[in-house]
Order: C-alpha cells, then sequence, then structure tokens
C-alpha cells in the first residue's frame, strides 16, 4: 500500500515486528487499536513465523482496516523486520512495539504531544512494567536513565533496557541509519546509541509500556556468556565514538562496563586489549619522546680536571 497525501494519512505508524509470538499477538494488537489516539496504523511484519501469529494479525486487520500486514517470505531478524516496517511507514511518527508487549491506552497520545512541542526532531520514552505471560503485573522496572537531552554518553553508560520504547518521526529514523540486520540480539540497543549521538532523547514521565515476562523472550535463547559477549559487540563498536564526545571519567566508566563484559564471557585476548594494550601504547609514546629530548640535548661540559676533547675553531 502506498502512501497517499490526503487527510487519510496516519499521523502515527506503529511497527510491530514478530517472530512465533502467537500466544501475546492479539494483546499487544488489541494494546494499539484501543490507544486514545486514534489516528495511527499499525504495521505488523511477520518474520517468517510457523505459528498462528499472521491469521491472528490477518484476522484482527479484518474488523480493523488501520491494520495493515507485511510479510518476510524467510526469516531475517528482529531487526530486517523493524526496519521493513519503518521503510513502510506512512504516518508522520514511528512507535515500536514488541508483538508479545503493550502500551497503555493514552501512551501515543502522550509521546506525540511531548514530540510536538519541541522545535527540532527529538525521540520520546518513558517508564515501563514487568507482567508475566498471562498479562499480570509484576511492578515496575524503574532502572533506566530518567534525563531529557542528549543523552548518548548517560546510554553508552547504562543501556535503556527497553529499547522498544522510543516514538520518533520517521526522519529520526532514516537519518539514524535504521537497525542494523547483522545483529540478531542487541540491534535495538546499537540504535539507541546511534540516535542518541545525533537527536535528544525527551523523557515522558508515565508508565506506558508492558514488557512481558515468557519462555520465549529472546534473550533467554542465549546462555549468559553469549548474552555478554552480544552486549560486548553492541558496546565496542561505539568505543571510538564514545572517545570523542565523553571525558575521561565517563569514558573510564564505560570501558570498565565493557571490561566486566568481557570477563563474563571469558573473552580474555578481548580484556587484554582493552585493558592493557592502551597501556603499553602509552608507555611506548612516552618512552619515544623521552629519547627525542635527550637526543636534543647539548653535548656535556667536561669534569674539572679533564682535558677537553672538544673539537676547538681552527685558528687562522
Amino acid at each position: 500500500m502506498a502512501c497517499s497525501d490526503d487527510s487519510a494519512v496516519p499521523l502515527v505508524s506503529v511497527v510491530v515486528p514478530n517472530y512465533n509470538k502467537g500466544p501475546f499477538v492479539s494483546h499487544a494488537i488489541s494494546s494499539v487499536l484501543s490507544q486514545s489516539l486514534s489516528n495511527l496504523e499499525l504495521i505488523f511484519v511477520d518474520d517468517g513465523s510457523a505459528d498462528s501469529s499472521a491469521s491472528q494479525a490477518k484476522q484482527l486487520r479484518s474488523e480493523d482496516p488501520r491494520v495493515r500486514i507485511l510479510e518476510h517470505s524467510r526469516r531475517r531478524g528482529p531487526a530486517a523486520a523493524r526496519n521493513t516496517g519503518i521503510m513502510a511507514a506512512c504516518g508522520r511518527f514511528i512507535a515500536l512495539l514488541d508483538s508479545d508487549d503493550v502500551y497503555s491506552p493514552d501512551w501515543l497520545a502522550h509521546a506525540v504531544r511531548r514530540l510536538s512541542s519541541e522545535r527540532g526532531d527529538c525521540v520520546a520514552y518513558c517508564d515501563w512494567w514487568l507482567m508475566d505471560s498471562r498479562g499480570n503485573r509484576l511492578g515496575q522496572k524503574r532502572e533506566h536513565t530518567k534525563s531529557s537531552g542528549m543523552l548518548f554518553g548517560e546510554f553508552l553508560r547504562r543501556s535503556l533496557e527497553v529499547n522498544s520504547v522510543l516514538v520518533a518521526t520517521k526522519e529520526c529514523f532514516l537519518r539514524a541509519g535504521l537497525y542494523d540486520e547483522s545483529l540478531w540480539w542487541g540491534e535495538d540497543y546499537d540504535f539507541v546509541l546511534r540516535a542518541a549521538q545525533r537527536f535528544p532523547f525527551l523523557y515522558v514521565d508515565e508508565e506506558a509500556y508492558g514488557y512481558r515476562l515468557h519462555s520465549g523472550n529472546s534473550w533467554r535463547k542465549f546462555s549468559k556468556k553469549e548474552l555478554y559477549r552480544h552486549k560486548s559487540n553492541v558496546l565496542r563498536r561505539h568505543l571510538k565514538e564514545g572517545r570523542r564526545l565523553l571525558p575521561p571519567e565517563e569514558m573510564s566508566d564505560v570501558e570498565a562496563r565493557l571490561a566486566m563484559y568481557y570477563r563474563r564471557s571469558d573473552q580474555s585476548l578481548e580484556l587484554f586489549r582493552l585493558e592493557f594494550v592502551p597501556r603499553i601504547r602509552r608507555f611506548l609514546t612516552a618512552l619515544r619522546a623521552l629519547s627525542r629530548t635527550s637526543s636534543k640535548r647539548s653535548p656535556a661540559l667536561p669534569e674539572p680536571g679533564m682535558p677537553n676533547t672538544a673539537p676547538t675553531a681552527r685558528e687562522k
């Protein structure tokens, strides 16, 4: 479906990537369609599911024309599913929702109101709560950053945790470079870091996103060592930019965090490179500087009582 230029164009496009989340799809989609901001479209991107996910979405589409369904013929990963939805979106704003999670009823209204009050492009994010597989609340999760501004350094020092709480203009997503399709885990955190280098983030003080804990959570498919390896891969790719933008004390925090990831994932070589190679380089640089300084010194004067063997000017 091509985006038209008439008044029917939605204000918000909600992208819902999905892979085998059959038990939760209806709850996720319903939480979008029941938003107090109704001028929206829901783009359900099925990433080659083998369960009833796509058929459930098609049933809901027959009941509400705001639902659009896009399907990958084979599984391409969560980043590719998000990118497919973003590129197809017609709305000025794009919001993300994983197909096993939910929105609170007023989240999009709050986010759009906040974003519309700003002069330039920004990214809105919110608080979130935990729920079990049946949708029962398990309490609020309030450990992430809760501030507004250029937050690249803050997000580099500690993750936003649930990185799917974002709402921003489509232009923001495009300029940040979309999601890296080579990453099958941590792609959302990688995107947050790239976006935070370019745009201010706006904290909306609302408990607006429900994160579901269940046996099919993507992070449960990996061992702890594998998870820390994935985390270290994402963090490492942003170190260069961090060293350029952050003061040394903040970069020390980031490098300490990365070192912890290396230790917990048994990456001894990477740990050596992070902790010892820079020290060796600094030592060698200082040694070279000392050698250059020594070579430029004037010849030493002879000790008292010793003959002066330095060549003298020839008398004429």
